[in-house]
């Protein structure tokens, strides 16, 4: 007669090769998918801390500093450098390097220009050595005897500093591409 259990139901023997085989059948189904599992919650893991040092990382190792300026030769400008970079705002612009004491390379101090306008104060005298001779009655002429910065010695001296003012262009040759900026 068939034992009954709390329940009042009856219970049936199985086999215990057949219950051995199905056991090791349902430990390799939860062990594969269990491992399935794991290896997705590691590759989502592993893309999310990807997307995070690589923004980080930069930082932490130093390859580019913040505010570093780079100058980059390409159409496409700071752009072409992807985010983190903005355009220096240089354009037309030549680069001077800060400090060394001199107040004209002052950190962020703007100066120069890109053309002068010649007048005489800004052109040293030019003098002009001469001297007089006869020719005939009442015909003098004046022999240059020299062109100098410097006063000549010679007795007739014409002095020069009435030039006409003139912009000058100043620039000297260049080659303009971007100067990018890192912002992070």
């Amino acid at each position: 007669m068939a034992e009954q259990d709390n329940r009042g139901a009856q219970q049936t023997s199985v086999p215990h090769e057949l219950f051995e085989s199905i056991r090791k059948e349902a430990i390799q189904q939860v062990a594969k998918y269990a491992l399935a599992a794991f290896v997705a919650l590691v590759v989502i893991a592993g893309t999310g801390w990807w997307f995070y040092i690589r923004t980080v990382l930069p930082k932490l190792v130093g390859a580019v500093p913040t505010n570093a300026i780079l100058a980059i030769d390409d159409p496409e400008g700071c752009t072409k450098l992807g985010s983190g970079w903005e355009d220096a705002n240089f354009a037309g612009k030549i680069l001077v390097g800060a400090g060394g004491g001199d107040p004209r390379w002052e950190y962020r101090k703007s100066g120069g220009s890109q053309s002068i306008t010649i007048a005489g104060p800004n052109i040293p005298p030019l003098y002009l050595g001469y001297h007089t001779a006869q020719s005939g009655p009442g015909i003098t002429l004046s022999m240059v005897e020299q062109l100098s910065f410097n006063k000549p010695t010679s007795a007739n001296i014409l002095q020069t500093s009435n030039v006409p003012a003139a912009p000058i262009d100043i620039m000297p040759p260049y080659v303009p591409i971007y100067f990018c900026k890192r912002t992070f």
